[in-house]
């Protein structure tokens, strides 16, 4: 019956089926002097599925006693509206089901790949000994990430879900494009002839054989801005990828992560020798937004607004060249 909610049938126990407790009623009752009784079918057919419905005792008492409004007519009018919704139900579910099997899939590949339970550990030497590095292998490894989540057949069905994966493969972009603009080319050289466990570093472009104070203190102050460029964007990675496991708990397992937790990233060692722990995410305000991550250029600017930051101010030395016609 439309809007009722009493349940028909009790779960089953670890010892017993389980239990049908809402009644079988006729629409065409069973003899000629019940309700709705006066008709041709005959005694079997009375009893067969299509001249049968389950309902609640409340509601099987009150349609045998208003035969004349629960005709058989409106009987099994809500039939047939209940039984196309029943398969309407089955076949969104159907959908959601392949739906999540697939969102399950890339978030796998995603999380695989970003090795997300090794977090901590790989970017560190990001954000530490203020010479940013990372090793090849990873690098190569994260490199894929973009294309991977572009090319996907995305269902559409959690844009939420879809629009943090976005925001977390843009931050990634930029970090990727930041990092490789004064990487040790020789190191990366090396790594893929030989060895793919190298580490690339930042090249300390600041050291100059030359004496020119005025030269090195010029191309220090940029060394330093580039090592907090790189270090900013690998704290929005990390509040991406924990705006990606939120969106996962909500939309296909709140379970997710539940014993791992958040993703952490540790700095250091400090002038005073000391290594800190962050956990770091975007605001309230921020995760309204389908992309808190606006762009390099933007980012530059808003990274000074976030819960933490290394560096401030836009260098438009990292922006793509505009050609005028």
């Amino acid at each position: 019956m439309p809007d009722c909610q009493h349940g028909l049938i009790a779960d089953e126990t670890e010892t017993d089926d389980e239990s049908i407790i809402g009644d079988e009623a006729h629409i065409v009752a069973r003899s000629d002097d019940g309700p709705r009784g006066v008709s041709d079918l005959t005694p079997e057919d009375r009893d067969k599925y299509d001249n049968l419905v389950l309902l609640c005792r409340k509601h099987h008492k009150i349609v045998d006693d208003q035969p004349g409004f629960y005709t058989v007519e409106k009987l099994k009018e809500i039939k047939a509206l209940h039984e196309a919704w029943v398969k309407e139900s089955l076949h969104l579910d159907k959908e959601k089901e392949k739906d999540d099997l697939n969102y399950a899939s890339y978030i796998d590949t995603i999380a695989k790949t970003f090795d997300f339970d090794s977090w901590d550990g790989w970017t560190s030497s990001l954000v530490s000994h203020g010479q940013p590095s990372i090793r090849y292998k990873k690098l190569k490894e994260l490199q894929t990430i973009p294309n991977f989540i572009v090319s996907r057949f995305w269902p559409k069905r959690y844009e939420e879900l879809e629009a943090s994966i976005f925001n977390l493969k843009n931050v990634l972009n930029d970090l990727i494009k930041v990092f490789y603009k004064y990487a040790d080319e020789g190191a990366i050289d090396k790594a893929k002839e030989t060895d793919e466990d190298r580490t690339i570093r930042t090249r300390k472009f600041y050291k100059i054989d030359e004496w020119n104070p005025e030269l090195y203190n010029k191309l220090s102050e940029k060394f330093d801005y580039h090592v907090s460029l790189v270090e900013d964007l690998a704290l929005e990675m990390t509040r991406a990828a924990n705006l990606v496991i939120e969106k996962i708990r909500k939309y296909i397992s709140p379970k997710y992560r539940e014993e791992e937790g958040k993703l952490l990233m540790t700095s250091g060692p400090h002038m005073d020798f000391s290594w800190k722990t962050f956990k770091v995410e975007y605001k309230t305000d921020e995760k309204k937004e389908n992309h808190p991550y606006h762009g390099l250029k933007s980012f530059m600017t808003e990274r000074a607004g976030r819960d933490l930051h290394y560096g401030e101010g836009v260098d438009t030395h990292y922006l793509p060249k505009r050609f005028e016609p």
